[in-house]
């Protein structure tokens, strides 16, 4: 059993009054461990050294803006490498 202290997504999801587009198999259940979140531009780009997974990844307005120049086909790469890594949200 871990013993690391952790929040329930379901809870910051309820705590921020955020909106679900998407929602993975008991995704409300999904540990958080890292108390911080990361804004995943470079890996966008494809740099992953020192990437921290374990942190909700959150796309802000360059990363969407970024994503919005690309093609449907970039993109679609861009997400496959990054959700490559088992990122909780």
């Amino acid at each position: 059993m871990d013993k690391r202290y952790f929040v329930r997504l379901e809870r910051i999801i309820e705590e921020f009054s955020l909106e679900v587009v998407y929602g993975g198999e008991n995704y409300q259940d999904i540990r958080i461990y890292v108390d911080s979140v990361d804004r995943p531009g470079l890996q966008l780009v494809g740099y992953f050294d020192h990437f921290e997974s374990q942190r909700i990844q959150l796309i802000g307005n360059m990363e969407y803006g970024y994503l919005e120049e690309l093609t449907p086909e970039q993109r679609n790469i861009c997400f496959e490498q990054l959700f490559h890594y088992d990122i909780p949200a």
